[in-house]
């Protein structure tokens, strides 16, 4: 958000027209491609609307989350739960849980991830971490929701791979507008003042409290309702369960992604759960070959398979950090700006020497 904030005019709606067309060009790619592309497409827009979901938290409260996850698999066990429960309208059912399930996440965001706000920085980061892994353990024990073998969807609620992916691209554009929105309104001036100044902002009369509570709702809501699209329509029929929801890969995945696209920035994060996401599938598929070459045998070293694409992200994003500390969005706004600036001068030059000649 904090790149459009900056831009006015025709420089905002490039932009935001950019990133309207990438997300539309996968979708419509997964439309227009074989069940394979279908799944791909739906995959990588849904990692881009919870992405910018976490971004709409994180990014304008400066409060990074590792208890994202939680919401997630809590919006899939509300969506299956809701579409269960509605069961008698068919497929509608499904469709009718996602936005259900969002609306769920956001009360459930605010009610047990508010209180944490009252601590910062790495306290509120280790906290929220800490409400992922218990509730991870808790689910299962909690009465009606399966236990350690989960919930599956009643026949006919499911969602197919297309009416997914649908679902997927009007989160994702969800969480487009929710980033224009914080950019060009009072509102969301107000919150990225409150995380840039909070004495400042409290001063001026505002609730910090309140408008970190409206965020974490909004942020809950695209992560909760992206859950349920992701879990209904897992195996083609619906299913979840604590393993596959409470994920901590995928948990730190929506993180790494705000981080190295640069977390507060809507074209960086996008970008970022673009990069993270593609890189993340490639290294899932060939981990065994990138142990191979590194002289151990796969089948003797499981852990090392497994491990290898948490190695290889956490590094990449170390590097960003340190060579980049405002991810991809920051490296390449400084290289725009020098080469502008370079243009500039070019320019200003050019001026200068028509002048004396016409002086002289």
């Amino acid at each position: 958000m904090d790149d459009l904030v900056v831009l006015r005019g025709s420089g905002f709606l490039i932009v935001v027209a950019i990133v309207l067309i990438a997300v539309a060009a996968i979708a419509l790619w997964g439309l227009a491609g074989g069940p394979l592309a279908a799944q791909v497409a739906f995959d990588l827009t849904l990692f881009i609307a919870v992405v910018l979901g976490y971004n709409l938290f994180a990014g304008t409260t400066g409060y990074l989350s590792f208890g994202h996850g939680m919401l997630y698999a809590l919006g899939g066990y509300l969506g299956i739960l809701a579409a269960n429960a509605m069961a008698s309208a068919g497929w509608l059912a499904g469709i009718v849980a996602i936005p259900v399930a969002g609306l769920a996440t956001a009360m459930l965001a605010i009610a047990f991830m508010g209180p944490l706000m009252r601590v910062k920085g790495p306290y509120f980061a280790v906290a929220s971490l800490a409400l992922f892994l218990a509730a991870g353990s808790l689910v299962s024990v909690v009465p009606g929701l399966g236990g350690s073998v989960g919930l599956t969807a009643v026949p006919g609620v499911g969602l197919n791979t297309v009416t997914a992916l649908v679902a997927a691209l009007v989160l994702a554009l969800l969480g487009i507008a929710g980033s224009v929105l914080v950019s060009k309104t009072l509102f969301g001036r107000r919150v990225l003042a409150i995380r840039d100044s909070e004495e400042a902002a409290a001063s001026l009369g505002l609730n910090p409290a309140l408008y970190r509570a409206a965020m974490l709702a909004a942020s809950g809501f695209i992560v909760g309702a992206a859950g349920a699209t992701y879990f209904l329509s897992y195996g083609g029929r619906g299913y979840v369960d604590p393993e596959l929801a409470f994920d901590p890969r995928y948990n730190t995945l929506m993180v790494l992604a705000a981080i190295a696209g640069g977390l507060g920035s809507f074209t960086g994060v996008v970008t970022g759960a673009i990069l993270v996401k593609l890189l993340d599938n490639f290294l899932a598929m060939y981990s065994p070959e990138i142990v191979a070459a590194l002289g151990f045998n796969p089948s003797e070293a499981p852990l090392l398979v497994t491990i290898t694409p948490y190695i290889v992200l956490g590094s990449l994003v170390a590097l960003i950090a340190i060579a980049a500390p405002r991810g991809i969005y920051g490296l390449l706004e400084g290289v725009i700006e020098r080469r502008f600036a370079k243009l500039v001068g070019k320019a200003t030059e050019i001026v200068e020497t028509q002048r004396g000649k016409e002086a002289g």
